[in-house]
């Protein structure tokens, strides 16, 4: 049996983390057909390793995206996911460059494709691994309450042989490139932060999401900081403008939760600015004002040093419960 998947995998950054990256899917029990490597604009040395890397010899096949300026996670997977429609495999893996997949993840993945081709499913994935414990945020299901509109599938689920979901963190999700085609591309515009969540409700329309618990994916992060203002800023639009285009019915409360937050961030140590930030960011959701905004950019005047792990895909930022 050979694999019908292909790999995607995103990098900024974090060059030492896709070295190790990239050997665990050389010692993958199955190899995938071939390997997509985004580039986003790096600037430690990873476009000269990737360089080396596609001289050496594999049985997938290597293909090098380097780009000139960082478009965010979801402009680097928007890149990959296009190249791979062209490929040859009808099923397309996500992951950033930190997140290693146990030696058979793309067989087990393979395994229930063999078994399950002819049913309505979209997305299959597997369990996540985070801070050296298993972690149940990855995979969560639609649910209303104050400050979430997700809630992550109970830990006892994973008991099971595998569990339907409704959203899948970019942690090794694997979408069948038929549903790709019908529903479309990561949305580019959202730079960073909910991406995933909004390409996994439009997923989730032509298809099932499946977890299978016998395999997991190891995602090599830290814990989660307080977020700097730039980062605020796509945090509150980002979920603004999905609810509003497919969870209508939330939208106006997290409205109201998002807005009062806002205004209350000088109590937290916040200053006018970050108000205003985030002001902005809530009219520009509703507005569906989108895109990269320069004024909202790591490296701007009192920010924290950015660090590319502040970027984690995990549910852990945004009220503690919402994919990035």
């Amino acid at each position: 049996m050979k694999s019908n998947i292909g790999s995607v995998i995103v990098t900024f950054n974090r060059l030492e983390k896709l070295k190790k990256t990239l050997r665990c899917y050389d010692k993958q029990n199955m190899q995938p057909k071939y390997i997509i490597v985004v580039n986003n604009a790096s600037t430690d040395g990873t476009k000269e390793y990737l360089s080396e890397w596609l001289s050496k010899t594999t049985q997938y096949k290597k293909i090098v995206i380097n780009l000139d300026d960082n478009i965010g996670g979801s402009g680097g997977f928007y890149e990959g996911q296009k190249v791979a429609l062209k490929e040859d495999a009808d099923w397309i893996m996500l992951a950033d460059d930190d997140a290693y997949p146990d030696e058979n993840y793309i067989s087990t993945m393979q395994e229930y494709i063999e078994r399950n081709d002819s049913l309505d499913v979209s997305v299959i994935c597997g369990r996540v691994f985070q801070l050296g414990t298993f972690v149940n945020q990855h995979r969560a299901r639609i649910k209303y309450r104050i400050g979430s509109f997700v809630d992550a599938v109970k830990k006892d689920e994973y008991n099971k042989s595998l569990f339907e979901c409704d959203v899948v963190s970019y942690v090794g999700p694997v979408i069948k490139k038929e549903a790709l085609n019908r529903v479309g591309l990561v949305n580019k515009d959202y730079f960073i932060l909910y991406d995933d969540t909004e390409h996994s409700l439009r997923l989730r329309s032509v298809g099932k999401l499946i977890c299978i618990t016998k395999t997991s994916i190891y995602h090599d992060t830290v814990e989660a900081s307080k977020a700097p203002t730039w980062k605020s800023y796509y945090e509150y639009r980002n979920q603004i403008n999905l609810t509003k285009n497919y969870l209508n019915n939330y939208c106006a409360l997290l409205f109201l939760i998002l807005f009062s937050k806002a205004l209350l961030c000088p109590l937290r140590g916040r200053s006018i600015t970050d108000v205003i930030t985030r002001v902005v960011a809530i009219k520009d959701g509703l507005l569906g004002n989108m895109g990269k905004k320069n004024k909202y950019v790591p490296g701007r005047k009192n920010e924290k040093t950015y660090h590319p792990d502040d970027e984690k895909r995990t549910a852990c930022h945004a009220n503690g419960s919402i994919f990035s």
